[in-house]
């Protein structure tokens, strides 16, 4: 039984490449078939698109990149400071500012990640529209 499917597939499968030789793409020897090759890595990184869609992200989230950016030097500042300052505080208050520290070193993380994946999702969303515009091109 065995047996029987294995020689069904080959015969199913010779059928298929003679049916192939022998279609019009092969029939012509002196019309070469035209080949060509398109290198994604290259249309998004170098096409007029491409490079306009990297723009486009860079302006839409730098306002808000630029926040994360002085968030997080505020969040280093307080830190060193804390840090500076612990010897200095009675216990209750070094332990308020510990609390308070971790409540915004969790903020910040909470705002990075956000805006890394929204960052990502737009970037994700601008690469199918290249990539769809490329294949209409072609």
């Amino acid at each position: 039984m065995k047996k029987n499917v294995f020689t069904k597939a080959i015969l199913a499968a010779t059928a298929a490449v003679a049916i192939a030789c022998t279609s019009p793409a092969y029939a012509a020897p002196d019309e070469a078939p035209k080949i060509g090759v398109v290198s994604l890595e290259r249309v998004l990184h170098d096409s007029a698109p491409a490079k306009a869609a990297t723009e486009k992200l860079q302006k839409e989230f730098a306002r808000r990149k630029a926040d994360i950016d002085k968030q997080a030097a505020d969040f280093k500042a307080r830190a060193d400071a804390f840090q500076k300052n612990a010897p200095a505080m009675s216990q209750n208050q070094r332990l308020n500012e510990q609390r308070d520290l971790a409540e915004a070193e969790r903020a910040l993380n909470r705002e990075q990640r956000a805006f890394r994946e929204e960052l990502g999702q737009r970037q994700n969303e601008e690469i199918q529209i290249v990539i769809a515009r490329a294949k209409t091109t072609t």
